[in-house]
């Protein structure tokens, strides 16, 4: 990732997962004040949709740690719009998995 990326981390509310290195760290979920939101609150579209507002607000990478984002990874509608849309630019089983936002295809939406 380069060193100025915005990056997105699911971080189940542990703000040293922010801290990437003269990256800027944000949590995954989040509400509108920057603040960690439990991904349990929130459906797979609404998951979905938040990615692709923080997405169009700069956001280029999404960092799943395996130990603080196992909830994510349990979302299957989640994952699989993951993987129909973004690039998976890493992985290390069972430590952490890293998608890169800015490969998105057409809006789901758009997709046939």
């Amino acid at each position: 990732m380069p060193r100025d990326a915005i990056v997105l981390v699911a971080t189940c509310g542990d703000g040293s997962l922010l801290e990437l290195d003269g990256r800027t760290g944000l949590h995954f979920p989040q509400d509108s004040s920057g603040a960690h939101v439990q991904t349990e609150m929130l459906s797979d579209a609404q998951l979905v949709q938040l990615l692709e507002d923080l997405r169009g607000s700069g956001a280029e990478f999404l960092v799943i740690p395996a130990e603080k984002g196992d909830p994510l990874s349990t979302r299957a509608a989640f994952v699989e719009y993951l993987r129909q849309s973004f690039t998976h630019v890493a992985s290390e089983t069972g430590i952490v998995d890293v998608w890169s936002l800015a490969d998105a295809g057409p809006p789901p939406a758009e997709r046939k």
